[in-house]
């Protein structure tokens, strides 16, 4: 039901380091968003998001791992997977255990979940060793595990910061803001849509009905002004031509140069492109816009030529509600 997964995976693969104040794990689809502390630094794999401290010489570090279902895939599971996990990790990390506690139930902003904690020695070092097995739906789960100074109140603050930031980034069908801190404009995702709130700051919009069709709306273009049309234009077809080979398009071919359309009562362009994909044709479209003429942002999609319409007009609704939020 999913055939556009390893689409994306390759899609979203653009730069694993992260200096924004939110981080969206896992990577390529997001379940949830933490907050990065400002003293910290964070990267988010393919299998994991590792947050550790700027000073060198701090121990401490936070990683994010998603489970199989092979681990966990109830409560019972899960509670059992973290007490097994932290034993071996423990003796992996040649840990001198001093006292470890049982596993015990933790609420994560109302996130249920399942938490070992244990403390011990390495070398010199006091150390505290903890494990959280957490889920949205107590279906798929996720491990949160953190190594930090036993005495070290900044790594205490740091390791419950975190948790308290845990939030699902899915965002139900309704009204959304963009960009989600300061947003410049809203829009309107209709029953069937869902968005997911990326570490990048931008949106992955996609069908929930379990269609082959699946869009990526990449409003990165933040703060870049442009003037006159034809760098507008050009811009829509060079990226255009970017992400298409960078997603591995064949037989590329442009069926519609950049042209003129509306968005927000607003001059903007759109071009499209046809190719196959893993040797199936696919539709491309990107679209530039601005509400004030100076700060564009640009959204592109993906659809199967078997629909019949390009990728951009399967979204033709939500495009239409897009308003200034001022």
């Amino acid at each position: 039901m999913r055939k556009l997964t390893t689409i994306l995976l390759v899609l979203l693969a653009l730069g694993a380091t992260l200096s924004a104040d939110t981080a969206a794990f896992p990577k390529y689809d997001s379940v949830f968003t933490i907050t990065v502390p400002e003293d910290m630094t964070v990267k988010v794999d393919s299998d994991a998001m590792v947050l550790r401290t700027k000073d060198p010489k701090d121990l401490a570090s936070f990683v994010f791992i998603e489970l199989s279902p092979g681990e966990a895939h109830d409560r019972e599971s899960a509670g059992k997977f973290v007490e097994q996990y932290v034993e071996s990790k423990l003796r992996a990390l040649a840990i001198e255990v001093i006292k470890r506690s049982p596993v015990a139930e933790e609420s994560l902003k109302g996130i249920k979940g399942f938490a070992v904690e244990a403390e011990g020695k390495k070398g010199g070092l006091r150390i505290f060793y903890t494990a959280t097995a957490f889920s949205f739906d107590e279906k798929k789960y996720f491990l949160m595990v953190s190594l930090r100074s036993y005495t070290s109140t900044a790594d205490y603050t740091r390791n419950q910061a975190l948790k308290e930031s845990i939030a699902a980034s899915t965002l139900a069908a309704g009204t959304v803001g963009f960009p989600k801190d300061h947003p410049f404009f809203t829009l309107e995702l209709p029953k069937g849509w869902k968005a997911n709130i990326r570490g990048d700051g931008t949106l992955l919009i996609s069908t929930t009905t379990g269609e082959d069709i699946s869009t990526l709306w990449d409003f990165a273009l933040r703060g870049l002004s442009m003037h006159g049309d034809a760098t507008v234009k050009g811009f829509a077809q060079r990226r255009s031509e970017e992400i298409t080979k960078d997603i591995k398009f064949t037989d590329l071919k442009c069926t519609k140069p950049p042209s003129e359309m509306t968005i927000a009562g607003n001059k903007a362009f759109i071009t499209t492109y046809e190719g196959n994909m893993k040797g199936k044709p696919f539709f491309f479209d990107l679209a530039i816009f601005s509400l004030d003429g100076d700060y564009y942002f640009y959204v592109f999609g993906l659809t199967p030529q078997s629909t019949g319409k390009p990728a951009l007009e399967h979204q033709h609704d939500i495009i239409a509600s897009i308003k200034s939020a001022e």
